[in-house]
């Protein structure tokens, strides 16, 4: 992406920026493209400052086969193709990489977050480590210690 400015000094690069939402879908630029064609933003608009943003892959469900777990490797249908996200391979990409934005995935945003929190849990699990949140979802799980947000 090209830094562009306006006759007011306003830089629409910033403004692109602040306008990439979490769920956003976006043409895959990088590698593997043939077979990831998108990406979706899952980082919170809280580090929106950052010129970065945390993704997770889109994969052609014909490249994945057999999905064992639906509720970790949801599928999508995105420009009609079946796509299914694989949050195996979430990786933090220099905005400017990614594609035109193509649609949005926020009507599904708990089965997206979901996904991403199962990475987590099974992460801290392996490790014999304790998650410590203020995310209710992860209440009452074992290995947890969730304190609520004031």
């Amino acid at each position: 992406m090209e830094r562009v400015q306006c006759e007011n000094g306003v830089d629409r690069r910033r403004i692109f920026l602040a306008l990439m939402a979490q769920f956003d879908v976006h043409l895959n630029r990088g590698g593997h493209s043939d077979t990831i064609p998108f990406v979706v933003i899952v980082q919170s608009a809280q580090f929106n400052g950052y010129r970065r943003r945390v993704v997770i892959p889109l994969v052609q469900k014909s490249a994945i086969g057999v999905i064992s777990q639906s509720s970790f490797n949801p599928t999508f249908k995105i420009r009609g193709q079946a796509v299914v996200l694989h949050p195996l391979e979430i990786v933090s990409m220099p905005t400017e990489q990614l594609g035109e934005l193509v649609g949005s995935l926020k009507a599904d945003a708990e089965r997206i977050i979901a996904a991403a929190d199962s990475v987590m849990l099974a992460t801290a699990h392996r490790h014999r480590a304790t998650l410590w949140t203020q995310d209710s979802d992860f209440d009452g799980l074992p290995g947890v210690k969730y304190y609520p947000k004031r």
